[in-house]
């Protein structure tokens, strides 16, 4: 027996005779369910929908294993990746003061504008929810060579989100959320030189609504769009370059709750986007192409069961169907042009299995997918996840 059917021999094991009940588990819970955010309310939507904030405060938060904090998109060849925590705390005992949350996460990619580090914070403002989020992250790379030089890389990103909820009439719930990012890079080496750049291009939009159709029967549309414009230095050009990258998902779930310790969840979504590059620096002796185009797209469907099997114990499996195309276009100029073309069709069918076990104020829950996730795109590692290992994360919560 392989390591990985061992692990899902001890996951099977564990989800038959054990689980647990709080329904607000975090980065595992939704991985177990099908790995989309947003789609249902969890404790880890803070980081999204950033106005969610004061409906999970005084915790402590701990993620381990191979995760990244709200997003369910990853580099292919690592998965989801990182380690991280939080604290959310009220400010005051009546909640007058709002509620703040610090987070940070590990191993972030260069290519992935998401906060290392994160201060978050929500207040109820009259029939509205509104919260603030601010993230920073840093990456830096440095390169000692005899034969081309020195090679330096540094990139910044400063993250300023904002979010509103509220409930427009009975039975009807609606999100927004939005931020903005501040990039900045610098890169420079033997055969390229990048100058310091200050770029406010990048940018993400989301709304989703929870439309109560009967008490057992809730609808949750959603659309999200991402777009991120930048200069960088890319490997696959292999010099500096303009990036232009955009994404958007449209989907609608169902949550069905056939009792109030079982939730079937099914879902469809459709994912489409472009990622560009164009060779920022004519003069760049360093350059493989001169333009790198990228159209892709995804069709997503998942059905996703969570059931509290013990007062102590809640089992989650899910069932993922992925049909994805990309296709890549390198082109380069000069005397000798030339031009090499990819293209990617495949489907993929990910399951995962999930339990949740608690006592007293602590809540610890684990789930492990077959596959790697499929990645949406915009990194530059590639579209399509890695198979073969699987995925798997750890969240650890104390409510105090």
């Amino acid at each position: 027996m392989n390591r990985r059917s061992r692990l899902f021999a001890v996951v099977s094991t564990c989800t038959l005779f054990a689980a647990a009940t709080p329904v607000d588990a975090g980065t595992a819970r939704l991985l177990a369910l099908g790995g989309d955010a947003g789609y249902c309310t969890d404790a880890v939507d803070v980081l999204r929908w950033y106005g969610s904030l004061g409906d999970y405060p005084d915790r402590a938060v701990f993620e381990f294993g191979d995760l990244l904090h709200g997003r369910d998109r990853a580099p292919a060849d690592q998965g989801l990746i990182g380690h991280g925590g939080g604290v959310h705390a009220r400010l005051s005992r009546d909640g007058g003061w709002g509620t703040a949350a610090f987070y940070f996460q590990d191993h972030l990619p260069q290519s992935d504008t998401d906060g290392a580090f994160s201060a978050l914070w929500s207040r109820r403002c009259g029939p509205l929810d509104v919260g603030l989020c601010g993230r920073f992250t840093t990456f830096g790379d440095s390169e000692v060579g005899t034969l081309v030089g020195d090679r330096i890389d540094a990139q910044y990103y400063h993250h300023y989100g904002l979010g509103v909820g509220g409930e427009p009439r009975p039975g009807l719930r609606l999100e927004f959320a939005g931020e903005i990012v501040n990039s900045r890079a610098e890169s420079h080496g033997a055969l390229y030189h990048l100058s310091p750049t200050n770029d406010w291009s990048t940018f993400g939009l989301r709304l989703r609504g929870f439309v109560e159709l009967a008490p057992d029967l809730t609808l949750v549309p959603l659309i999200d769009h991402y777009r991120d414009r930048r200069a960088t230095f890319d490997a696959d050009i292999n010099s500096p370059a303009d990036l232009d990258a955009a994404m958007t998902s449209l989907g609608l779930a169902a949550n069905l709750r056939p009792d109030p310790d079982t939730l079937l969840l099914i879902g469809a979504e459709y994912r489409g986007g472009h990622r560009d590059l164009d060779l920022r620096e004519a003069g760049s002796l360093s350059a493989d192409w001169s333009r790198s185009a990228r159209d892709f797209y995804q069709i997503r469907g998942r059905a996703g069961l969570e059931s509290a099997v013990l007062p102590w114990l809640t089992a989650r499996a899910s069932v993922q169907y992925v049909r994805v195309h990309d296709d890549r276009l390198r082109t380069a100029t000069g005397e000798h042009p030339t031009m090499d073309r990819d293209r990617l069709e495949a489907v993929a069918t990910p399951l995962s299995l999930g339990f949740t076990v608690h006592h007293g104020r602590l809540t610890a829950d684990f789930a492990h997918n077959d596959s790697a996730p499929v990645n949406p795109g915009l990194t530059s590692a590639g579209l399509f996840g890695a198979g073969g290992e699987g995925v798997s994360a750890f969240t650890l919560t104390c409510v105090f």
